[in-house]
């Protein structure tokens, strides 16, 4: 838009009154249940408030922008700002952004209004979160009219915008769950929903849309292409949720509904009210029998480390040796290595590559996989397969079986980068890469793609979690969704960070000379490796020291 000459006196004027808005500025804070437990019903904590007689346009503007902190009854409050013919089509379920620092209101004489804001993320239809860089912003463009002698907005984008202390409060993310490619383990895709009574539809929708771009290729849906929703709502009695899908369900065979069912119903569960689903097409019941032995990927929560050339299993309470596995190390003068998931299988490297061997198998020996220099740690996935690769730009990545066999793997985007940390997920559908690239350090997650047995061939497209104004130095997974990096801060040392896939982040306490921030399947489990070889375990607040001499700690199947 722009602004006329003979308009810019009475812009000026019109800035000066409004100043910038504030989000939230009106409204109740009041107490409630817990968020994080699910809600049943529309109540949330902020309640603002309607136009009231006499309102200026610039009240109109304002007091829009704050009832995006109100999605209960789908934003009846912020529809009351709205005019009769816009109310209905005004859809704040398109997107929602998030704020940083103060909206920028502009409000013209010919009825007309822009809001500039700076965005520091943004969430979209899907309930998919992207976090943008510093400086993004984001120009609303605004429409009055008056109705009955008062003035609504008979214009306005399809979104809310909120702060970040009350997207805390009124969002809550939830996994969409798919399987991987053998359908074997349940894979997430983190999305993000105000906790309403009508989440439990917004999921189902999600899911049936499919998963996000950077996972196609390593998971699928037992639920039909074009599958929806025949009654457009979830409703969730005595603990029931019930799910009406359109005929396009009656195409999936027995087993891909028992999978269906076990989609809908690991992602419903995490609703506090939802304990089983029903499952229906055009309203007539399904009879699916359950499948238990389907589940997210689970590993060990204890972790080993290698120790005078012993790996030793740690607990809070005791510490166990792994027979078998110190002469291996001895001979070979192994720096690092890798257990598989089920501790039968050893990888070991050294400056003559990385071996592996198995163990309790009397006089074992270990077998070279991978004679190059300069590798990363190696590691097992689920599946039977072991992963190595050099550090530099133009080494691919090696992926072996375990009898030794050399995988046709393509590395793909990842070959033109620099590899300095790279890391597999619990169910091994996803990776998360730490390279050095011509902008700093970065990180990327990507899809694992494999055939119906298992076997790996490629990446999928790369999906960026940390910038390179992160500064991050390691990379491991830390529950389904989140990684342990340690970033660059004001402190001498790097500052322990969990970043979730598809969200933001959170910062731990600095331990000086951090070097490695180890986890698992499970956020509850985390520890840390100094330079000086001293292991901590985050427990609650604070880091609490464990021992030392520790040279490399990770997780069985990590």
């Amino acid at each position: 838009m722009k602004l006329k000459s003979f308009l810019a006196l009475v812009l000026v004027l019109v800035l000066a009154t409004a100043g910038c808005a504030q989000l939230p500025r009106s409204g109740a804070i009041k107490s409630g249940p817990t968020l994080q437990d699910g809600l049943t019903t529309d109540y949330l904590y902020y309640s603002p408030v309607g136009p009231v007689e006499g309102d200026t346009q610039i009240d109109v503007l304002n007091g829009f922008l704050n009832a995006g902190t109100g999605p209960q009854n789908d934003y009846a409050t912020a529809r009351d700002y709205l005019s009769e013919g816009f109310k209905s089509a005004w859809n704040p379920s398109d997107e929602v952004l998030i704020q940083r620092g103060k909206p920028v209101v502009a409000v013209y004489p010919n009825d007309l209004a822009e809001v500039s804001i700076e965005t520091m993320a943004k969430v979209n239809a899907d309930g998919q979160y992207m976090a943008l860089a510093n400086g993004a912003s984001r120009l609303l463009d605004f429409k009055f009219i008056k109705e009955n002698g008062e003035w609504r907005i008979s214009e306005a984008p399809n979104l809310t915008v909120i702060i970040k202390p009350v997207f805390d409060v009124i969002f809550r993310s939830y996994s969409l769950y798919f399987f991987d490619n053998q359908f074997r383990y349940l894979v997430p895709d983190l999305r993000w929903f105000p906790s309403r009574a009508s989440t439990g539809t917004r999921l189902v929708n999600a899911l049936l849309k499919g998963p996000s771009d950077w996972l196609e290729g390593a998971v699928q849906s037992a639920l039909p292409k074009g599958t929806k929703l025949a009654t457009d709502s979830v409703t969730v009695v005595n603990g029931i949720a019930s799910v009406d899908l359109t005929n396009r369900a009656l195409t999936a065979s027995p087993i891909a509904r028992q999978h269906l069912k076990v989609q809908l119903r690991q992602t419903l569960s995490q609703l506090s009210n939802v304990s089983r689903v029903n499952v229906s097409i055009e309203r007539t019941p399904q009879d699916i029998a359950d499948l238990t032995n389907v589940v997210p990927s689970q590993l060990s929560y204890s972790p080993v480390a290698l120790i005078d050339d012993n790996l030793v299993h740690l607990t809070s309470t005791t510490s166990t040796t792994i027979i078998g596995a110190q002469r291996l190390i001895k001979a070979s003068a192994a720096t690092d290595f890798a257990l598989s998931a089920d501790e039968n299988w050893l990888a070991l490297n050294s400056a003559s590559g990385t071996s592996i061997a198995r163990l309790g198998a009397v006089g074992t020996n270990s077998l070279v996989i991978d004679s190059r220099s300069n590798q990363l740690h190696p590691l097992f996935d689920r599946q039977g397969f072991v992963w190595t690769t050099g550090s530099g730009a133009g080494q691919e990545v090696a992926v072996t079986s375990l009898a030794g066999k050399k995988i046709d793997f393509k590395s793909g985007w990842l070959l033109g980068f620099q590899k300095l940390r790279f890391a597999l997920s619990s169910e091994g559908s996803r990776a998360a890469v730490l390279v050095q690239s011509p902008f700093g350090t970065q990180v990327f997650v990507t899809a694992i793609i494999r055939d119906k047995l298992g076997v790996p061939t490629g990446f999928g497209v790369p999906y960026l979690v940390l910038d390179s104004t992160s500064g991050a130095k390691s990379v491991s997974w830390m529950g389904e969704v989140n990684l342990g990096v340690l970033v660059d801060g004001v402190s001498a040392s790097p500052t322990p960070t969990i970043v979730t896939v598809g969200g933001g982040t959170r910062t731990l306490p600095v331990v000086d000379g951090a070097a490695d921030l180890i986890g698992t399947n499970t956020v509850s489990s985390i520890y840390l490796r100094t330079l000086n070889t001293d292991l901590y375990q985050y427990r609650g607040v604070a880091w609490i020291w464990l021992q030392t001499g520790a040279r490399a700690v990770h997780f069985a199947g990590f």
